[in-house]
């Protein structure tokens, strides 16, 4: 029963500095996040700037071949 109590003591002791780790980790990973989520934003924002031009030059597209077609008719 001693021999457990002690381990738990040595368990419990451990904690703060495991804590310190973990947060020290978790600030370097919300760092890392920091750096790269605007280059995403931006990546996405350009993707959808190219999706958009995309699509109506497509709506284009169908509108010249509409008029083709009653040109033929």
């Amino acid at each position: 029963m001693k021999i457990q109590i002690e381990e738990r003591q040595d368990q419990l002791g451990n904690v703060p500095e495991e804590l310190k780790l973990k947060e020290e980790e978790l600030q370097k990973k919300t760092a890392e996040l920091d750096t790269w989520i605007p280059h995403y934003v931006n990546k996405i924002a350009n993707m959808a700037g190219k999706l958009e031009l995309a699509n109506e030059q497509l709506k284009i597209s169908k509108d010249e071949i509409a008029i083709l077609r009653k040109e033929l008719y």
